[in-house]
């Protein structure tokens, strides 16, 4: 029962508008005379959050019980708006365990797909956030619910929902409706109010989601930006300059790549200007554009190629030495972080 006593001394204080000391008085007199009707028993009504102090959290029994001392021998009418705030300080426990686990199933870099500035979950991860474990069946059963609903908008295909190959994919909209049928008929109580919490604050949550990623684009951008001003026109691996004589593009090269190290997308150090055809051919080289790279396969790239990269031997031993050197730093600098 321990892991009940989860309200603060202070906490129940400001609820029951009383002092701290009070709180604590109560408590005192409770321990004091064994026999009469006032009790709090350790592990059921208290755990102590410092023993030596003194200092306990309560369970909501045990705040209840001071709040029916104070109702009764102060004659305060408290036990209504005690319920209340018990009531509100449970929901807004449940919302954040919602919001948890929210954000434990969309940290899978594969659980959403991106269409149009909306983000759809995959159905694995919508199972997993409305506590569904392996049924596909009670999810589709649902969804076909919400497509055929009457007192509702039916569900519409690149609103509530998109199809990846055989798979549907619920946008914050679908999940909120599927949720919400989820909590009017499931048969365990504890998975409907489960369910309705999550029609709740899905949408928003996703929301939020998509509106993180349009901000973190610009975040790269600006960063890549910098990168580029930064390297002045010039390749930082061959050492070319872009000029009216040499028209070469430039690229800016994410060292530990942007899909498994989002982290990392707009550090200063894990972005590198290279000539775009030599960005190319890394990453032709390295067997496409979605393949993930480390700081690691761009050294080895430069040791296999380094004759075509630095063919000038005068000029080409100290470009390889300031590319190397650049290397060493990312590695120095970025890899801890990946």
């Amino acid at each position: 029962m321990a892991e009940k006593c989860t309200i603060r001394d202070n906490e129940l204080s400001q609820a029951l508008e009383v002092s701290l000391q009070r709180i604590y008085d109560i408590c005192e007199l409770f321990d004091k005379v064994p026999d009469d009707k006032w009790e709090l028993i350790e592990g059921e009504h208290f755990s102590w959050a410092n023993q030596s102090l003194g200092q306990r959290r309560f369970s909501p029994e045990g705040a209840y019980e001071i709040c029916k001392y104070i109702n009764e021998n102060e004659g305060r009418q408290l036990i209504r708006r005690f319920r209340r705030w018990l009531s509100g300080r449970d929901k807004k426990l449940k919302q954040l365990l919602v919001e948890k686990k929210f954000i434990e199933v969309v940290d899978s870099k594969d659980a959403l797909i991106f269409v149009h500035d909306r983000a759809y979950m995959r159905p694995r991860y919508t199972r997993q956030l409305l506590g569904l474990g392996n049924r596909q069946d009670v999810l589709n059963k649902a969804f076909q619910g919400e497509i055929k609903a009457t007192k509702a908008e039916p569900l519409q295909l690149e609103k509530h929902f998109i199809k990846d190959g055989d798979a549907v994919c619920l946008s914050g909209m679908g999940i909120a409706r599927v949720s919400a049928n989820l909590g009017a008929t499931l048969t365990n109580h504890h998975r409907r109010a489960w369910c309705e919490l999550v029609s709740q604050r899905v949408t928003a949550a996703l929301q939020d989601i998509v509106e993180d990623r349009k901000n973190r684009k610009k975040l790269i951008q600006q960063a890549e930006e910098r990168a580029k001003k930064a390297a002045d026109k010039t390749c930082q691996i061959t050492g070319e300059r872009r000029g009216p004589a040499n028209p070469i593009n430039l690229a800016v090269h994410h060292v530990y790549d942007r899909q498994n190290y989002p982290h990392l997308a707009d550090h200063p150090y894990n972005l590198i200007v290279i000539q775009e055809s030599v960005h190319k051919d890394f990453h032709q080289w390295l067997g496409g554009n979605g393949r993930g790279c480390t700081v690691d396969d761009l050294e080895r790239y430069i040791d296999t190629f380094s004759a075509s990269l630095f063919p000038d031997s005068t000029t080409g031993r100290k470009h390889m030495s300031k590319a190397l050197r650049r290397i060493e730093k990312i590695r120095r600098m970025v890899r801890p972080l990946a």
